[in-house]
């Protein structure tokens, strides 16, 4: 008795008008999803930033490929030198390589050539020493060693030791400390 109670209240009785108006009923209109165009403030905020970063990285990446540019011009010339070392005696390659070392200079700072050019012996390994970074200099034995093969036996292991020191000077060298080391000394009037 009970169920037929509950069955008869599920189906309410309608009139010809309710059925009407429930025929002409039209299913719920969800919204229109929602755009991702134009983002909001925040987000177009880290875009405009993160592409200002790229562009930023690209130009110092840039930059400084092109101050370099004279390092990997070095580098090309003391590799087609060290392919020519078995072809040159002791005393050829020592000048090979002081004039690689002193274009390289030039290159890194033009108004090095004059002070640069007049330099020799001694004077010039304590220059080439100079300019390598603070902690990274050569060791007094390397700058005899230049010294001492200009007028002494040739001895390829020797040659190897200032091959290597020139290779490391032309990828360490500093150029603020070249600058600095060629200010002129005392006042000048």
């Amino acid at each position: 008795m009970f169920f037929g109670l509950i069955q008869q209240s599920a189906t309410p009785q309608l009139s010809p008008q309710e059925q009407q108006a429930l025929t002409q009923l039209a299913d719920i209109q969800l919204p229109p999803a929602v755009s991702p165009w134009p983002p909001s403030p925040l987000l177009a905020a880290i875009v405009i930033i993160a592409i200002a970063a790229i562009v930023l990285s690209a130009v110092l990446w840039w930059r400084k490929r092109r101050v370099n540019a004279y390092r990997r011009r070095a580098l090309r010339a003391y590799l087609e030198l060290r392919e020519q070392q078995s072809d040159l005696n002791t005393a050829q390659v020592i000048s090979e390589l002081n004039v690689l070392l002193k274009r390289t200079c030039y290159s890194a700072l033009p108004t090095t050539r004059k002070f640069v050019s007049n330099l020799h012996g001694e004077p010039w390994y304590e220059f080439l020493q100079g300019a390598l970074p603070a902690g990274d200099s050569c060791s007094s034995a390397d700058i005899k060693l230049w010294s001492e093969l200009e007028y002494g036996p040739n001895r390829s292991e020797n040659l190897n030791a200032l091959f290597n020191f020139s290779r490391h000077w032309i990828l360490r060298h500093d150029s603020k400390r070249l600058r600095e080391f060629c200010k002129p000394k005392g006042g000048a009037n």
